[in-house]
Formats: structure tokens, C-alpha cells, sequence
């Protein structure tokens, strides 16, 4: 459920106050229920009819009921162990853009966000922290009432932080560190973290055509995505008690995806979509190349009036 309140402050000034909640029973899982609660606040400012500003924040906290113990027959990860998409959450997001049409035929964009998460602060293992920004700008280009031009480029950077351990069936003893899981078979000096860097470039471009006085639209565009990810994994106790805890270094993964999309709509919804998209990758590093090469999924959807 969300809602959002418009307060016109002065002419071309607008404050927006926005809000909502989500309650999620989940008990077929491993967590019996989640629920998400977000506020926030976003301003319009509008200096001239073909210029728009803005700028907002938006405050997210989601917490579980009901997660089930690890080491379970119901859970068999490890006890401290919580997934991600389940966990308590708090997020930051901040969000800003701008967007100018200096011509009836051009438009402008530019846009720009940043987040920061805290999951599951309570547990040792699973995905901790997580923060990044992304950065776009895109234009369209009217060539007649009927065909128009549209390019873009977004660019993304993301780190997150996870926390791992390596399981000990015989227990060695913990030594001085305080950790409040030293009855089970997970020594803390088995554990390692992996903090893991990403960065993204996607190109787009494409073409937009209506027909049948408007009430049809043909859009054909292409994407290219670069990214690069680095893993930095360390263990943070120390010298490990088992040899397959030791934290490794691991080479750079790059890949770049070619994606191809045509959609046919009425203005409001696809009524036919085709989709596809073919991958490479490749592991660059001491252990030398390692090439990857993937042919995705086309997937054609039946029009549907």
C-alpha cells in the first residue's frame, strides 16, 4: 500500500510527501512473515515550462517474525545464518534529476541515485551492507509526429559486504574471540568476509514508431551492458583452523550483454513482446582466462487485446 500527498508550496514549487507499508506472510518459508514500512519526501521545482528539477529521500525498514533456527530439518543453513531478501533491512535512498526539452522535438534527461542498506545486523552470517550510486542521462528526438529517436546511458557502482564460515564438525576451541555462537560447529576462526565491487555501463538506443493514428507503438531498441565485479575476501580473525576457510584471492569477472527488445503497445501496455539477449563473460586473474559464452532466452509473447 503506498500514498502520496502534493503540497503546492509557491508557483513553481512543489513539495511531495510520500509513504507505504507492505505485510508479507510467509510460512511456507523459512520466516513466518515480513513487513516494510517507507516515508519520504521528494521536491519539483519547475523554473520554466520545459524545465523540471527534482529531488527527494526515501527512508525504508523492513523486519521478520518467525525466522527458523539453522541447523534444522525446516532450516539446514547454519544458525546465524539469514537470507538476504528475508532479513531486517534498513535503507537510505536519496534521488535527484533533471529533465529540459530545449525544442518541441527534443527532450533532455538526467538523473541520479544513491543507497545505503544495513540487513541483519543481529546474525553473523549472509549479505551485511550494501551501498552504491548510479548516474543516467538520456535524450529523445522527435523526427516527425510518428517516429521518434530515443538514447541513453546509465552508469552503476555498487559495494556489498558478506559474511561467511567454513563448517567444523570437530570444533576446535575459540580462543579469546567472543563470539556467541561458539556451541556450534562454525569456529570463528573459520570465518572469512568477501567485500564485492561492481561497476556497470549500459548503452541503449532505439526507435519508436505509431501507427494507426497513434493507437499503436512500435518500439525497437538495443542495450549493451559492461561490468566488472572484484571480490576482496579476508578473514577477519585471523589464522584459520581449517584449510579450506583460508580466504582466497579471486580474478576480475567482466561480462558484457548485447539485448535486443521489441515491444508493440496501445500507449499504456505491451500487447506483443519479444525479448533476447546473447552474453559473454570472461575470468581474468592468476589461474589465466577462463571465457564464457551464453545465448539467452528469446521469449515472444502472444498479443493480447
Amino acid at each position: 500500500m503506498d500514498a502520496a500527498a502534493d503540497y503546492h508550496v509557491v508557483s513553481p514549487l512543489n513539495l511531495i510527501l510520500e509513504g507505504g507499508w507492505e505485510d508479507w506472510e510467509r510460512g511456507y518459508l523459512r520466516v513466518k512473515s515480513t513487513e516494510e514500512a517507507k516515508v519520504g519526501s521528494r521536491v519539483v521545482y519547475r523554473p520554466f515550462s520545459n524545465v523540471k528539477m527534482d529531488a527527494g529521500y526515501l527512508h525504508y525498514d523492513r523486519s521478520m517474525e518467525g525466522y527458523q533456527t539453522g541447523a534444522t530439518d525446516e532450516n539446514p543453513e547454519a544458525i546465524g545464518m539469514v537470507n538476504y531478501d528475508w532479513a531486517d533491512r534498513e535503507r537510505h535512498k536519496g534521488r535527484g534529476g533533471l529533465h529540459v526539452s530545449p525544442t518541441d522535438k527534443l527532450n533532455l534527461g538526467f538523473a541520479g541515485e544513491v543507497f545505503d542498506d544495513t540487513y541483519a545486523s543481529d546474525s553473523r552470517f549472509g549479505l551485511k551492507d550494501g551501498e552504491g550510486f548510479s548516474s543516467s542521462a538520456d535524450l529523445s528526438y522527435a523526427f516527425t509526429e510518428d517516429i521518434t529517436f530515443h538514447s541513453g546511458y546509465v552508469y552503476e557502482q555498487d559495494r556489498s559486504l558478506m559474511k561467511s564460515g567454513a563448517k567444523d564438525d570437530t570444533f576446535n576451541a575459540a580462543g579469546v574471540l567472543d563470539d556467541n555462537f561458539t556451541s556450534d560447529n562454525f569456529n570463528p576462526y573459520n570465518y572469512w568476509n568477501s567485500t564485492i565491487s561492481e561497476t556497470v555501463h549500459t548503452v541503449n538506443s532505439g526507435v519508436e514508431f505509431k501507427f494507426l493514428k497513434q493507437k499503436l507503438v512500435l518500439d525497437l531498441s538495443y542495450i549493451l551492458s559492461l561490468a566488472e565485479q572484484d571480490i576482496d575476501a579476508g578473514n577477519p580473525n585471523g589464522t584459520v583452523k581449517l584449510a579450506n576457510a583460508t580466504a582466497q584471492t579471486w580474478p576480475q569477472i567482466r561480462s558484457v550483454t548485447h539485448e535486443i527488445k521489441i515491444s508493440l503497445s496501445d500507449g499504456r501496455h505491451d500487447v506483443a513482446a519479444a525479448d533476447g539477449d546473447v552474453g559473454a563473460g570472461d575470468v581474468r586473474g592468476e589461474i589465466g582466462g577462463q571465457e564464457r559464452h551464453d545465448v539467452g532466452d528469446v521469449l515472444f509473447q502472444a498479443p493480447t487485446f
